[in-house]
């Protein structure tokens, strides 16, 4: 599709010196303004800002899977502090140790 777009709507001919090549430009297609060529830049602009939004989108989990998550986390957030806490010495002993 690109080659097609370059090919049909070609704006320079780069094998002629440049002085040349721009007497033989394309007219402007929007607002008498951009070309062709701009139009391209255009389109890959907004195709790369959406190949960056669905990759956002993508690599974020659905609700459901970061709910579970979470409470998986809880879970074992909870099992560390009841296995810690019960490891830890009463505050008496802590003080007369020392």
């Amino acid at each position: 599709m690109a080659l097609v777009f370059f090919v049909v709507y070609s704006t320079t001919d780069k094998s002629l010196d440049p002085w040349v090549s721009r007497e033989s430009n394309n007219p402007c297609i929007m607002d008498s303004f951009y070309d062709s060529h701009d139009l391209w830049h255009l389109g890959a602009s907004f195709g790369l800002m959406i190949l960056a939004m669905v990759v956002n989108t993508m690599s974020k989990p659905c609700r459901e899977c970061y709910l579970v998550y979470l409470a998986n986390a809880k879970k074992a957030v909870a099992k560390e502090k009841e296995r810690f806490s019960s490891k830890a010495p009463a505050p008496e002993q802590a003080v007369s140790d020392v």
